[in-house]
């Protein structure tokens, strides 16, 4: 099938550009052909895996969606934010096209849609309470990682204390306070050392980066939140929900309930706070054999829960009963 993926947003660093990037290559190894469109595109190596297999990346705005529609060289197009999936219904309205929709938080508006011809994805659990207590038909599918590439290092090659901690993922305003409260936990603690894989951080320490397994595979604990926390989890770092709300430390008890809200912070919907992070690090610090434990556990649980292939193959599903059902 022909595939084109839009998302309204410059193309950065983003849990939305990397589920677009990941569920694109795994598509494509499935024989499909993909592209994904961006109006802008201002990292153009959070794509290069994904290119590596045959996935086409654009410059594309809503002008330039419409002409592909046009063109008839589109079987599917994919939106993944609430511009786009508006575009995506106007443009079903006047071209033979199937659509499908992503919606990567709650709360998003969709425009009424035609049965038949499209579908909504929900990527977690609280979304699709949300869409089934509105009557609208759906589908979930949680996000999934590539685990060739996020796994653990091999045994013996983790670095010795000092504790090395990550921050992961773009950085909204309302984040901010968070990475504070991070930093005042952290601060003049010899034990810990702190990285910022991020696009800002206190003091200017941020360091971006496409290639974000490298930080993550040699981590023993990432604060982040959505893709984040399974990337880090899947690399075999004990991970804690760090965003604009902190629900965190990810363990055998908590897994499910933050899953359902897709580690987002909503579980609980405290505020980060210095104290509350202070507390985390004191007690893994005191517990080394209890931080290998989540460590296990967050590599298993990854294996057997987020396997990207396992998400495109439930993707390619969705849009193949679209095709059968529109002939």
């Amino acid at each position: 099938m022909r595939i084109v993926m839009y998302a309204d947003r410059p193309a950065s660093f983003g849990g939305i550009e990397t589920h677009m990037a990941t569920l694109a290559k795994e598509l494509a190894l499935l024989g499909q052909q993909v592209t994904l469109a961006f109006p802008r595109i201002l990292e153009d190596g959070l794509f290069a895996d994904a290119k590596a297999h045959g996935v086409r990346v654009v410059k594309a705005g809503p002008q330039e969606v419409q002409e592909l529609a046009a063109s008839g060289k589109v079987d599917v197009l994919h939106a993944h934010s609430a511009r786009a999936s508006r575009l995506a219904h106007a443009l079903q309205r006047r071209y033979p096209l199937l659509t499908a929709t992503t919606l990567h938080g709650p709360g998003q508006l969709l425009p009424p849609w035609r049965h038949g011809r499209t579908a909504i994805i929900a990527v977690s659990g609280e979304i699709s309470e949300s869409l089934s207590q509105q009557g609208i038909p759906h589908i979930t599918i949680e996000n999934g990682v590539d685990l060739k590439r996020f796994h653990p290092r091999a045994p013996g090659l983790r670095r010795p204390r000092p504790l090395r901690i990550v921050y992961l993922g773009r950085v909204s305003p309302s984040k901010m306070p968070g990475l504070l409260a991070l930093d005042q936990a952290a601060a003049f603690r010899q034990e810990v050392d702190v990285r910022y894989v991020a696009d800002w951080a206190p003091r200017a320490q941020e360091a971006p980066s496409p290639a974000v397994e490298h930080e993550l595979s040699g981590a023993d604990l990432v604060f982040a939140t959505g893709r984040g926390i399974r990337e880090a989890m899947a690399c075999g770092a004990a991970a804690a929900v760090l965003g604009v709300f902190w629900d965190g430390l990810v363990t055998p008890d908590t897994v499910s309930r933050l899953e359902w809200c897709n580690f987002s912070g909503r579980a609980s919907r405290e505020p980060p706070t210095a104290r509350r992070i202070s507390l985390l690090l004191r007690e893994l610090l005191a517990d080394p054999k209890r931080l290998e434990q989540l460590k296990t556990f967050g590599a298993s649980y990854a294996r057997r829960h987020w396997d990207a292939r396992v998400m495109a193959e439930k993707t390619l599903e969705v849009y193949q009963r679209l095709k059968r059902e529109a002939s």
